[in-house]
This record gives C-alpha cells, structure tokens and sequence, in this order.
C-alpha cells in the first residue's frame, strides 16, 4: 500500500493551455492506468475557466458544497457536469454551522483530546469545564 502525492510545483504556467497540451492528456492516462485511486483537487468549476477542460479528465466527480450555497449555482454545476458527460457521485457538505452548545459545553478539540495543556478543560475564565459526557457520568453515580 502506497501514496503518492503530486504537487503543482513552483514553474509558472497558463493553467488554460496547460490542461489542454499533448502530454497533460497523455499524463493523465498514464495515471488512470497506473492507480486505482487518483484524487485532484480542483478549483471552482464555474468560477475557473480551466476547470471544464480538468474536469474532462476524470472519471467522476466529488462535489464540494458549501453551506449556504445556492441551489442555482448548484443546478449549474450539475449541467456543467453534464454537458461534458462526467457524472457527480456524490458531494462534501463543509462550513456547517456549528451550534453554539457544541462549542460552549463541549470545549475545543484539543480539550476533549486532552492536548490542551494546562488549560485543558478549563473554561476562558478558568473554571472547570464540564462535557456532557462527564455530567451525566455524574448524574448516574448521584
């Protein structure tokens, strides 16, 4: 088991006649053949002009949706994605809202994992912290 990680590099280039040259088409077919699994990290289908020219490359795509986003925007892509024929399989909800007793009971994630120092489980003005999880531990032994 292996992974192998490709970065752009530091040469400049013109992204648009880059994805469009003989040996990017033949690189990605050498990859295709080469890995079970190529993951890319691409830029913003309609807000990057290359990147329907990358798409076309790929098997498939994973959408990355943002919270709030628009659902015109999102009908776009999904007829952007179509016309170049490579189907979306599936997409990755980020920047959810966090609610606040998530963060005001629950500590940060350094806290719950104990990394937090002296601090670790200590409120800001440095009362003890009690999680959920500790209260109804509490609760059960009262």
């Amino acid at each position: 088991r292996s992974l192998y990680l490709l970065w752009r590099g530091r040469q400049p280039v013109e992204a648009a006649n880059f994805f469009r040259t003989e040996d990017t088409q033949r690189f990605f077919t050498e990859v295709k053949e080469q890995f079970d699994l190529v993951i890319i990290d691409g830029p913003p289908l309609l807000q990057v002009a290359y990147a329907s020219t990358l798409v076309r490359y790929v098997d498939a795509v994973v959408a990355i949706v943002a919270h709030n986003s628009r659902v015109g925007e999102l009908e776009e892509v999904a007829d952007r994605l179509h016309f170049i024929e490579t189907p979306a399989i599936g997409y990755i909800y980020t920047k959810a809202p966090l609610r606040a007793e998530m963060t005001a009971s629950e500590g940060s994630m350094k806290d719950i994992l104990g990394l937090g120092g002296e601090s670790a489980g200590r409120t800001p003005g440095g009362g003890a912290r009690v999680t959920r999880r500790a209260a109804r531990k509490q609760e059960k032994e009262e």
